[in-house]
């Protein structure tokens, strides 16, 4: 008898929330509420939608020159070292370090992300916190016959820095 009780008082209460949700009353549910207005959206072009997604892409700043960095360069362009181990002409060590001087990684100057590109394909997406040592990191990468390597560093306050090296 307790259970029964129990029972349809759960249903009366499901009842009862349902029919203020927002498609109760389409259900039969709450039928004193009166149904929303649609919303016309505004169709948008493709050279609307495009100049949109090209606002929301930050401008990647490239070293002008890697022999004399200056200014924000020293913290923030990502320095690209190959060294290959003995015996293995297919693969090599890529070491990724990022600025001249090691960029801070303290909660009010950090960089957010590391993004390692090989040919126009992302291979790795280092994502990193605030309190994470060392910006610096060692990647094994297979060789390729003229291959492409770009390393984007995405900085908190000053965007992102990125550097290629072709090997």
């Amino acid at each position: 008898m307790q259970r029964r009780a129990w029972f349809w008082i759960c249903v009366n209460w499901a009842l009862a929330f349902l029919s203020v949700l927002p498609w109760g009353a389409s259900r039969g549910w709450g039928a004193q509420r009166s149904p929303k207005k649609p919303v016309q959206k505004k169709e948008q072009t493709r050279e609307e939608s495009k100049g949109e997604s090209q606002q929301r892409e930050p401008e990647v700043h490239w070293p002008k020159d890697l022999s004399k960095l200056q200014g924000l360069e020293v913290e923030h362009v990502p320095l690209l070292e190959v060294t290959s181990p003995e015996g293995k002409e297919e693969s090599f060590q890529l070491l990724i370090r990022v600025g001249q001087k090691a960029h801070p990684m303290d909660t009010a100057h950090f960089l957010k992300r590391v993004e390692v590109w090989i040919d126009d394909v992302k291979n790795c997406d280092l994502v990193l916190q605030p309190a994470d040592l060392l910006p610096r990191w060692q990647l094994g990468v297979r060789k390729k016959p003229k291959m492409q390597v770009t390393v984007k560093a995405e900085c908190n306050l000053h965007g992102v820095w990125a550097n290629r090296l072709v090997i």
